[in-house]
């Protein structure tokens, strides 16, 4: 058996694979994001905004809670396996039918027929996905994050060789339709090849009561948690308009793309190391403040950069057709960047068998969003995006409430953790916002080369920043980032 320093060591050397396969596709994504933009408009996003929130949720009840079970059990057999496997199977081909009798009514509401003929076809990524499941978790549980990181650049070739091809051809809404069903497809076919766990005709309804006990709370923690990332979609579009919707969701697609590729590499790797070690509460707590001083070294300067730089952005790379979008990105990056600064909770309520815990906190979001989210929609797109901003405020604020009580520590003592980060990312925003000033004021031109000199600039002055303020941590991050490279 592998001891904790093992363990560590084998997380931090899977780092530069899950972050492969986070980073490699988002380098692209945007780029491909952006010449979507340029050809299809603002209400085929909106189309897909919507019916995405629908196959989202389903694709969260479908696993059943299984998934984490599986990873977070030490030795699982077949019997469990190939019950898991079956039982989302079924479910999965009941709900492709239950969306082919909902499309009308969805569409009916949304005001727009295409959804009705979308919503079903888009409907086949939740039988691929549900096929795939238990192979994907398998490979978490092994911690096999080089074949994960191969199998997560197909979503890449399949928007290249696909969804592109699509749009320039003229088929507007249906490139982006197959081409997320094309995505679903690929992957999960990837799991089964690179994963090799064949299911056995077995079912065992004592496993299946033992895995919803446990998942029954993951899945209320999924779905809670998915609506509260897209009551948003479904409000704007109700209230609002398709085109607003279109220009909210490409606003929040980039900042996803942003957060999910920077904390996806810690993210990643959290939980299956986690289960790996004793769920001894003092050790669940220092793995959860090392974990929460990563994350925030990357996510306050994202944060505070995207903030200050996105006025600048968004007229270089998007048309006069996606007005309003720096302003969704500057708020949206404010709210989303405060609410991933405590982040890493979940999976140390579950490493400590209490997964009722934390979709029972996000409630209260849930209750805010349903009560002033319309508010903000009537009131147009900026009060909107205020509104959500201030609810990731109110999450972050009862996370932190909540852990400090679980771990046994003072909120004072976490926002400490912070300090060094936020003091280092504001003297790079003073000074990044002096160099444009000055750029400016010289008569220049913002062009996309000036943009990413500036940014690139921008980085450098935080690292300097950073070992100025703290000279201790960036050492220790350093060595850490040897053994990840594999220079250590």
């Amino acid at each position: 058996m592998e001891t904790n320093d093992q363990i560590k060591r084998h997380s931090l050397k899977s780092v530069k694979w899950v972050a492969f396969g986070f980073i490699l596709p988002r380098l692209i994504t945007p780029i491909i994001t952006v010449l979507l933009a340029k050809i299809l408009v603002p209400s085929d996003f909106g189309i897909i905004s919507i019916c995405s929130v629908f196959i989202g949720v389903i694709n969260l009840i479908q696993g059943l809670g299984f998934s984490d079970f599986i990873i977070k059990e030490k030795e699982i057999d077949q019997t469990y396996l190939s019950t898991a496997f079956w039982s989302n199977m079924v479910l999965s081909i009941f709900v492709l039918g239950l969306m082919w009798i909902v499309a009308p009514i969805v569409a009916s509401i949304y005001h727009e027929p295409l959804i009705g003929k979308v919503l079903p076809v888009l409907g086949l990524a939740v039988v691929f996905n549900g096929a795939g499941t238990i192979q994907w978790a398998l490979l978490q549980k092994e911690m096999k994050f080089k074949r994960l990181f191969k199998i997560r650049i197909l979503p890449l070739f399949v928007s290249l060789c696909i969804t592109l091809p699509l749009a320039y051809l003229g088929y507007g809404v249906w490139s982006l339709v197959v081409g997320e069903v094309s995505k679903s497809l690929f992957v999960n076919i990837a799991y089964w090849m690179v994963g090799k766990w064949i299911p056995r005709f077995v079912f065992s309804i004592e496993a299946m009561k033992q895995m919803l006990k446990f998942g029954k709370w993951i899945i209320t923690e999924k779905v809670q948690e998915y609506l509260y990332s897209n009551l948003d979609s479904i409000f704007l579009g109700y209230f609002g308009n398709l085109s607003v919707l279109g220009i909210y969701t490409i606003g929040r697609q980039i900042i996803f793309v942003l957060y999910n590729t920077i904390n996806g590499p810690i993210g990643g790797i959290v939980f299956p190391m986690l289960s790996k070690m004793q769920a001894e509460i003092e050790k669940v707590r220092n793995g959860f403040f090392e974990v929460s001083k990563r994350v925030m070294l990357v996510n306050i300067p994202v944060t505070i950069a995207v903030a200050v730089l996105s006025f600048d952005a968004v007229p270089l790379l998007f048309s006069n057709k996606w007005q309003g979008l720096p302003l969704v990105l500057s708020i949206g990056v404010i709210g989303e960047g405060v609410a991933r600064l405590i982040w890493a909770q979940r999976d140390m309520f579950k490493i400590l068998n209490r997964p009722d815990v934390y979709p029972k906190a996000v409630m209260i979001n849930l209750l805010f969003a349903a009560v002033c989210y319309p508010f903000g929609a009537i009131n147009g797109l900026i009060a909107f995006c205020l509104v959500r901003a201030f609810n990731d405020w109110l999450y972050a604020g009862i996370q932190l409430v909540l852990t400090s009580k679980m771990f046994a520590f003072k909120k004072m003592e976490y926002i400490k953790l912070l300090l060094p980060s936020l003091y280092s990312s504001v003297s790079m925003a003073a000074a990044t916002l002096l160099i444009l000033a000055l750029f400016k004021f010289a008569g220049f031109t913002i062009t996309i080369l000036p943009f990413l000199i500036i940014t690139v600039l921008a980085v450098i002055l935080f690292i300097v920043f950073f070992k100025t303020f703290a000279r201790n941590d960036f050492g220790k991050m350093w060595n850490e980032m040897k053994v990840i490279v594999g220079l250590s």
